[in-house]
């Protein structure tokens, strides 16, 4: 560990000069929650190292020194390039306890942001889709370690400098981290550990650790990148907690209107405050930022991106050709209606006066393929009732003599000029807690087939699934039982395709 951005060199302390595992401290670089973090040179070769040592007022507690010697059990069970390495443990001739690990140079997460801040600046997106990229992978190697960090935060992500100018980030202090190998680490339920700005809504309530209690804790941290603030900005931690687990944050791209959707999206599903409404794993949320970072690209390249281009022009022509027709049909059935309208006056004007008792002429005849024609005194009926059952059939028409029969003039079907419809929508009802919890295990099953056809899926085949199971778990937009069906049938078809090119 390396320097935190506040200068402590001026202290003078009493382990200065003291020597642990080959190491001599040489000063002080930083100060922590639990302890103070030296800087230490092996004389030999030069090499220098970070010493975290327990501060004397806890020096004795039990559950402090079990946090340390947690951090470098930690460290040395999942063994990621992201995680600090620890060379030992040891005790120091006061009795304190100490590790000593890997030094690093370089700021904290949110000294780096305080920058951007300074400046008046936001991170580029595409760093921010980076360094998520880098958490998302360190997270997913703890959880499969059994690991879970529980206070993910800024201050505890290291961003190291190389000696070649290239920047890492690190994860450090997993001093309150749960690790399932360990019993003695275990903290007792219902003890709420973390941070309030970070803390997930069921680590709030004291549940037991869980990987989704990290992701949520990503999200903020996600969110915080996006859009330079927090989602909550209440300054009690009582406040804190219950807007954790009952308020709904904003869409980032509210706050900074240059994300895409995509990016909303993706935050707002590690902000959920159902753990289940979540990503399902650290890996599934890495595998989703291929699609951010795609979608990143595409909106500073859209002119020249020729797969873009296409799909916009597909979309271009269906428009094109809907409308048209539309007005096509209207305009033919208009037509049809002026027509009929002016060959019958033109056929009564010029024949013989018919007999009084001639019903009237097939054009004016009360046929229901006439009823979609708009008359000018009264508006077309909604819906054409249909004929009383007693009433008597309509009459023939007759043949007016010595003129040849009129040929039918094609009129327009009946649904050219027909209205939908008024006041007869009806309200379905919402599907309920059992039918979203089939549909859930059906999607499950949908992702096993996808597995098991892996060659071949790109991955859209998955985004299909996940935005399916966000419309199931959307309480906001909740679905009925036939959108629930409908939905399902479209992955059922997306994957049966896949599965068919097997």
């Amino acid at each position: 560990m390396g320097p935190t951005g506040t200068s402590v060199t001026a202290i003078r302390d009493p382990l200065i000069g003291v020597r642990v595992l080959g190491y001599e401290i040489v000063r002080v670089i930083g100060l922590g929650g639990m302890g103070q973090v030296y800087e230490a040179v092996e004389r030999t070769i030069g090499r220098r190292a970070a010493v975290k040592v327990l501060r004397p007022d806890v020096a004795e507690r039990k559950d402090y020194i079990a946090r340390l010697k947690g951090e470098a059990r930690t460290a040395n069970a999942v063994r990621h390039r992201g995680i600090i390495d620890v060379f030992g443990f040891a005790e120091l001739p006061d009795g304190r306890q100490a590790i000593v690990m890997e030094y690093l140079d370089g700021v904290p997460l949110d000294v780096e942001l305080r920058r951007y801040a300074d400046a008046g600046r936001l991170m580029p997106a595409l760093e921010v889709i980076n360094l998520i990229d880098e958490l998302t992978s360190v997270l997913s190697a703890a959880h499969t370690a059994g690991v879970v960090h529980r206070d993910l935060k800024p201050t505890n992500i290291f961003l190291s400098k190389a000696p070649d100018g290239t920047k890492t980030l690190k994860v450090l202090d997993f001093g309150i981290a749960k690790f399932d190998a360990h019993a003695s680490l275990d903290t007792a339920a219902n003890t709420v550990l973390g941070t309030p700005h970070y803390i997930a809504p069921e680590q709030a309530a004291g549940r037991p650790a869980a990987p989704s209690m990290d992701l949520y804790a990503l999200g903020v941290i996600a969110f915080e990148l996006f859009t330079g603030r927090l989602p909550f900005q209440y300054r009690e931690a009582m406040a804190l907690l219950l807007a954790h687990q009952q308020e709904a944050p904003l869409r980032p791209s509210s706050i900074n209107q240059s994300l895409p959707a995509v990016v909303d999206d993706f935050v707002l599903t590690l902000l959920a405050k159902r753990p289940e409404a979540r990503f399902t794993s650290a890996a599934e949320a890495r595998s989703r930022l291929a699609l951010l970072r795609r979608t990143l690209g595409d909106t500073t390249a859209r002119d020249t991106d020729p797969q873009l281009e296409a799909h916009e022009e597909t979309l271009r022509v269906r428009r094109a050709r809907r409308r048209p027709w539309t007005w096509a049909a209207f305009g033919v059935g208009v037509g049809a209606a002026l027509v009929l309208a002016v060959a019958g006056a033109v056929r009564v004007a010029t024949r013989p006066e018919p007999p009084l008792i001639t019903p009237p002429p097939p054009e004016l005849a009360p046929t229901r393929s006439l009823e979609p024609v708009a008359i000018p005194e009264a508006p077309p009926p909604v819906e054409a009732a249909p004929p009383a059952p007693d009433a008597p059939p309509a009459p023939e028409p007759t043949a007016v003599p010595g003129e040849p029969p009129t040929p039918a003039l094609p009129l327009p079907a009946p649904t050219a000029l027909a209205r939908p419809p008024q006041g007869q929508v009806q309200r379905e009802r919402v599907a309920s807690a059992e039918e979203l919890r089939k549909a859930l295990q059906r999607l499950e099953r949908f992702k096993l087939r996808l597995q098991k056809a892996e060659a071949e899926a790109d991955g859209l085949e998955y985004d299909v699934i996940d935005s399916t199971r966000r419309q199931l778990l959307d309480e906001r937009n909740p679905m009925t039982p036939a959108a629930v069906e409908k939905a399902l049938a479209n992955v059922d078809a997306v994957v049966t395709a896949l599965e068919a090119n097997r």
